[in-house]
């Protein structure tokens, strides 16, 4: 290669070469409605609420159980106000913290529960009624007790209690109840 070529291979290349440097580092640029940047304009924070498996005090079987605390979950998420914890992200925080059954928590722990699960609130609760109906009236029903705990402090901020009932399928039923309770908690979250 002789040495005219050189100029004339940098000439060719300088604008690839310009195009990969790198932007010369700006300012941002102030809004006029009180002078924030973009780099400080931080969205509103969606809160957490974590669902801890009911506890049950009825008859009711295992499943029925674990429907209801999934099924509040669903309500809360659906009024895309609120975020939840995946339910076996609670188990696994739960079994390697030691945490005892939901209805057996101090506030401290309920407080460390809280951090752990990165959550604003906690919901517990029990099933304390159930019946499947008898042959003749096919009735079926559902009660349950729910706390809405805040997690700052450990503190009650809600109790309801709701009960559904109806002859078609129990998950209709415990679905009623549990969107019933989702809503009632959730609406005293202030």
């Amino acid at each position: 290669m002789k040495l005219t070529a050189l100029p004339v291979f940098i000439g060719v290349m300088m604008p690839f070469l310009a195009l990969s440097q790198p932007a010369p580092k700006t300012e941002p640029i102030a809004y006029i409605s009180g002078g924030t940047t973009p780099d400080t304009v931080a969205a509103p924070k969606v809160l957490c609420i974590a669902v801890l498996e009911f506890v049950n005090i009825s008859p009711a079987p295992s499943r029925i159980i674990r429907l209801t605390s999934e099924r509040i979950r669903e309500r809360i998420i659906l009024k895309n106000k609120y975020r939840t914890v995946d339910a076996g992200q609670i188990w696994a925080v739960c079994k390697d913290g030691g945490y005892p059954r939901s209805d057996s928590l101090s506030v401290t722990q309920m407080v460390k529960l809280g951090l752990a699960l990165e959550a604003d609130y906690l919901i517990t609760g029990l099933v304390a009624d159930y019946h499947e109906g008898d042959i003749e009236f096919k009735k079926r029903r559902i009660e349950l007790l729910g706390k809405l705990y805040d997690c700052r402090d450990g503190k009650i901020v809600a109790m309801e209690s709701v009960k559904a009932s109806g002859k078609g399928d129990i998950r209709s039923v415990v679905n009623d109840a549990a969107g019933k309770l989702a809503g009632r908690l959730t609406g005293k979250i202030r």
